[in-house]
């Protein structure tokens, strides 16, 4: 099992120093990784004209401070989950995101955060209320959370 997650380790550590990688935490002490939207660039970017999505799970786009966000799916080839958290950590709105759609998905009040996930990914499950938690991911630590860090599960 050690030589799987030192494996996991080094073939995801690879891609995750193309992309900043954030740890994400629920409250039930499930852990998984997803990219990080840290430049304008990335926001305005996000997950569009990506075919093959699935070395990761996600995109956490983080605000300095509360403010409405508002995403589309223009370009994006996978239906999201998207995830709209407060300053508080609680998830406050989960909406879908239909592939290729110009349709414009808001947060009906101010947020923190917005974290798209693959819609495919049926082991990751969130609901309102639930708190969510975010820390830069430290592969050399990873290890610590290697038995409860998931992937996403089609």
């Amino acid at each position: 099992m050690k030589i799987i997650s030192t494996f996991l380790i080094f073939f995801f550590g690879f891609k995750v120093l193309a992309n900043e990688r954030i740890l994400i935490k629920k409250s039930n002490e499930m852990f998984f990784l997803v990219e990080f939207a840290d430049t304008k660039e990335k926001m305005r970017k996000g997950l569009m004209n990506r075919k093959n999505i699935s070395e990761v799970n996600g995109m956490l786009f983080l605000n300095k401070k509360p403010r409405i966000m508002k995403m589309w799916m223009k370009n994006t080839h996978h239906d999201l989950k998207i995830i709209f958290i407060n300053e508080f950590k609680k998830i406050i709105s989960i909406k879908e995101g239909k592939k290729f759609s110009e349709k414009i998905i808001s947060s009906k009040t101010p947020v923190l955060a917005v974290l798209e996930i693959l819609k495919s990914c049926k082991n990751f499950n969130f609901e309102l209320g639930e708190k969510i938690t975010w820390e830069y991911a430290d592969l050399n630590k990873l290890d610590d959370f290697m038995d409860k860090l998931i992937f996403c599960q089609k």
